[in-house]
């Protein structure tokens, strides 16, 4: 009986024996699996890259942009050419000068009468009417010389601002058709009765008074 004990001890065992040293052959054949480092959704790559100290790509600052070097060492603007010869016609080329109007100039000359007209008035009239028509016509047919009459009787206005005390030929200047300057011809009553004298004043009276209004 005891020997039969003995016998299945043994026979016992030897199987756990035979198990173990099994289990411990197939762990030494099994190929060995490196660690896995952090979670199962981030890459390995990044893992390492980490672990080594090395910064990410959203840790690198991205590029600057450097200008461009122009040709005297000074950063090159933008939208600007780099072109010298191009660069000197830009600045070369000329501004655009400004539209200069010209304002109309004329010379009324205005005979100022009465109502009730003497021999001499209508004479100082006649005479000067008929020379400036002979010796400005020119002036006359382009519109820079007018000639009008006006009883001051009926504009009244023109007594205060010719300061008119007697029938008068008064040269009056317009720019745009605003009085700028006026003269009385005070001469014709004493010169009228000389046709020479009379035509050499209101000759020369127009040409200066035409002469400022080019």
């Amino acid at each position: 009986m005891n020997a039969t004990r003995t016998v299945l001890m043994i026979v016992l065992l030897l199987f756990v024996g035979a198990t173990v040293g099994t289990l411990i052959a197939q762990e030494v054949s099994r190929p060995e699996t490196p660690p896995i480092v952090g979670n199962d959704t981030e890459p390995a790559g990044e893992s390492a890259g980490i672990a080594a100290g090395v910064p990410s790509m959203d840790d690198v600052a991205p590029p600057i942009d450097v200008p461009a070097q122009s040709d005297e060492g000074e950063p090159a603007e933008p939208g600007i050419p780099s072109d010298p010869e191009l660069t000197q016609a830009v600045a070369a080329s000329p501004e655009p000068a400004s539209l200069a109007v010209d304002l109309p100039c004329i010379i009324e000359a205005t005979y100022f009468h009465n109502t009730n007209r003497c021999v001499t008035c209508l004479k100082i009239e006649g005479d000067a009417k008929a020379i400036v028509e002979a010796e400005f016509a020119d002036q006359i047919a382009t519109g820079k010389l007018r000639w009008v009459t006006i009883n001051m009787e009926d504009e009244r206005a023109y007594i205060s601002q010719y300061n008119l005390v007697s029938p008068s030929l008064v040269l009056i200047r317009k720019v745009a058709d605003q009085v700028v300057d006026w003269v009385t011809l005070e001469e014709t009553w004493a010169l009228v009765r000389s046709s020479t004298r009379y035509s050499d004043y209101i000759i020369s009276s127009f040409e200066a008074f035409l002469g400022e209004c080019p």
